[in-house]
């Protein structure tokens, strides 16, 4: 359902409930979100003075705006209807504004809020008023996420977390596969409300409708850190999609102290000797001719290689042929 037209079909719903005592007409859940797609239904919450079952359980009322009613149920505080609207359903809920502060004293006490006050904290924190907009303003005001209740929905929260590993060994790994299903679930929801407490902000993980939003990935540019290519590594983290060798401090051969040399390096890698492949390279320090061989760790999967008969006879007999002279009239 498009924004526009639901919002013209909640008003029309809230002129047929206006002259009823009527103190806030709300459009709440994917609507008042902007999630809405074409299976979405539109939710409308009416909070009167007083409610009375009679006059709301008529399932009549609604005929005149062209919706016919599927079917009625009272509720907890107060009365819903389903409504269906051109192929579309609206859910009209009429609750007593006491409701609201009942949740207020909720927030006050000491302990960690319960699942209704959040989910009912959360949609009116999101709603769109059609009708009783300054009102609306003063009970968001209201429903703050206090630092009390924080603290108390971690320490709830907090001393029944438990590692994924753990879970696993005790659920998954003796074959109870629906059982770490559930408590990872749970482990989760539990990881996104701790998250809610943190931030200050309301997250109904009783009923877990559209977490995603709720708990949004987009990081500001100014705080975004790209880790070090040495901790992760993408093997497509380049522009043109090729991939690219992941970079790494001191990459290369490590050398080896050289003999006769004045200029030995730093400690290196110890490597089997038959890594060196009996290459030689000079010393890195200037006017010394000294030479070591170079310690390459030896290749994964080794191709086969054919050698010729002059290759044959030089590694029968031991020869090495440097593959790098150093001629310098100095050394």
């Amino acid at each position: 359902m498009e924004r526009h037209a639901a919002i013209s079909l909640a008003a029309r719903i809230v002129d047929r409930v206006h002259a009823d005592g009527l103190r806030m007409g709300l459009i709440t859940g994917s609507v008042a979100r902007d999630l809405a797609d074409e299976s979405s239904d539109l939710d409308v919450y009416l909070y009167v003075e007083r409610l009375d079952l009679a006059a709301w359980s008529d399932p009549r009322r609604f005929e005149a705006i062209g919706a016919r009613t599927a079917f009625g149920v009272a509720t907890d505080g107060g009365w819903f209807t389903k409504l269906e609207h051109d192929g579309r359903y609206v859910d009209v809920e009429i609750v007593e504004v006491s409701v609201l502060a009942r949740a207020v004293d909720a927030l006050s006490g000491d302990g960690s809020p319960a699942g209704w006050v959040v989910k009912l904290a959360a949609g009116v924190r999101d709603a769109i008023a059609i009708h009783g907009h300054e009102e609306l303003a003063l009970w968001q005001d209201r429903l703050a996420y206090p630092d009390h209740t924080a603290t108390a929905e971690v320490a709830a929260r907090c001393g029944r977390l438990l590692a994924p590993s753990a879970l696993f060994d005790l659920t998954h790994a003796r074959g109870d596969v629906l059982s770490f299903t559930a408590r990872l679930s749970q482990l989760l929801l539990d990881v996104v409300a701790l998250l809610g407490a943190v931030n200050r902000r309301f997250i109904p993980v009783e009923d877990p409708k559209w977490i995603a939003w709720h708990v949004p990935t987009d990081v500001p540019s100014g705080r975004r850190r790209r880790p070090h290519p040495s901790w992760v590594h993408d093997p497509l983290d380049r522009d043109d999609g090729r991939p690219r060798r992941p970079r790494r401090r001191h990459a290369g051969p490590r050398r080896g102290p050289r003999p006769g040399c004045r200029h030995p390096s730093r400690a290196v890698r110890a490597h089997p000797p038959s890594a060196t492949h009996g290459m030689t390279t000079p010393c890195v320090a200037r006017r010394c001719g000294a030479r070591a061989p170079v310690v390459r760790p030896a290749p994964r999967h080794r191709t086969p290689h054919v050698l010729d008969q002059d290759e044959s006879a030089r590694r029968a007999t031991g020869i090495v042929v440097p593959t790098h002279r150093r001629t310098d009239a100095g050394a």
